[in-house]
């Protein structure tokens, strides 16, 4: 659920320019393509996943799974604040990513 002002084609370009905005030191090798003009982003969002099913094969963590995902949060473009909460009830990583293996307490 989106509640509030957001231009949806460039909501991850708002979102890079908060990130590069508060955090140009850990940005400073973006492209510089993330600036999104006068769109002004300013919207409450609430995720809810009771299973995450092939999610994160697109992330390239085949053997990982999750169980009931809560994501809430609140981005404002204008202000260059992004707030984000997270609960995960259930989850599981034989794989983090490219042939890394997960240390014995994951798997």
């Amino acid at each position: 659920m989106i509640e509030g002002q957001y231009d949806i084609p460039n909501i991850v370009k708002s979102i890079k320019k908060i990130i590069r905005t508060n955090y140009p030191y850990i940005t400073k090798n973006w492209k510089e393509d993330i600036v999104a003009g006068n769109t002004v982003q300013k919207f409450d969002f609430n995720i809810n996943l009771t299973h995450s099913k092939n999610y994160l094969s697109l992330l390239g963590l085949y053997d990982s799974y999750f169980r009931k995902l809560d994501i809430k949060g609140r981005i404002d473009s204008y202000k260059n604040e992004l707030s984000l909460a997270s609960g995960i009830l259930f989850s599981k990583s034989k794989r983090l990513s490219a042939g890394l293996t997960a240390p014995d307490d994951f798997q």
